[in-house]
């Protein structure tokens, strides 16, 4: 039984595998970091300093007008419930004055009833999200 292995008088060998991460949360990188974007790029830490800049007047912009479409939204919902609430009153009086007494107050009951229970729904829910605007 010829083919017997032979044993080697080296230890075993031990395979080592190293994994390095970073992570950065920012809109800038760190400053070692930067100087090496200049040594890789042209002006590169200031490049990257225009581009953050570019972009945080962009977001301004954008949010600057959210911001008024979402009061002009507001105040356009207000201004049409106000109307909407006058036309069921004044309806309600108008059939009162036509003798229709029962619908009258029907009507003008139901219109109050649906004000009020707007007004307290938007009470109860101060911070909740408006209704996105439409898109024009």
């Amino acid at each position: 039984m010829g083919n017997k292995l032979k044993h080697r008088d080296h230890p075993p060998s031990i395979n080592v595998r190293k994994t390095q991460m970073a992570l950065h949360v920012g809109p800038l990188p760190p400053a070692e970091e930067l100087s090496r974007y200049g040594e890789c790029v042209e002006n590169g830490a200031e490049r990257l300093f225009h581009l953050m800049e570019i972009q945080s007047a962009h977001r301004i912009e954008l949010e600057r007008t959210l911001v008024g479409r979402e009061t002009s939204f507001a105040l356009r919902g207000q201004v049409f419930g106000f109307l909407l609430g006058l036309l069921g009153l004044g309806g309600g009086l108008a059939a009162i004055l036509a003798g229709h007494d029962w619908a009258g107050v029907a009507m003008s009951g139901a219109s109050l009833v649906a004000l009020v229970t707007a007004f307290l729904r938007g009470r109860a829910n101060p911070g909740r999200d408006p209704a996105p605007p439409p898109s024009p």
